[in-house]
């Protein structure tokens, strides 16, 4: 499986799943990729969690973790918001950090939707 499906192609793809295959192999990047998805939506729950309660410091280190995650990982738009995230609460703009979690969550939710897809 190249990493297509009816759903993704590569320019629709949230991630560059052939890339991740060129640098481990398909079984491990896709092994990579679950685990990835796993620690992803705990640190995004972590990190809605801490905007909630106005925490700054565990909304900046979750979000700086999950950037670096996604860079990894080849999730460039989840990394770009984390990097946008990480910006609004440098700034203490909490209205704009609501915001950016939201997108952060909607990039999350397609890049589950994508590995679920190549799993199979």
């Amino acid at each position: 499986m190249s990493g297509k499906n009816d759903n993704f192609n590569n320019e629709t793809a949230p991630l560059n799943f052939e890339q991740l295959v060129e640098l481990y192999n398909k079984e491990t990047a896709l092994e990579l990729l679950a685990m990835s998805v796993t620690e992803s939506e705990q640190l995004i729950n972590q990190i809605i969690d801490a905007l909630a309660q106005k925490d700054k410091v565990t909304a900046m280190m979750q979000t700086h973790q999950l950037k670096g995650l996604a860079g990894t990982m080849t999730i460039h738009e989840m990394s770009k918001l984390c990097k946008q995230l990480e910006d609004n609460l440098k700034q203490d703009n909490w209205l704009e950090a609501d915001s950016s979690s939201a997108l952060l969550k909607n990039v999350f939710f397609q890049v589950q939707k994508y590995v679920t897809s190549i799993e199979k």
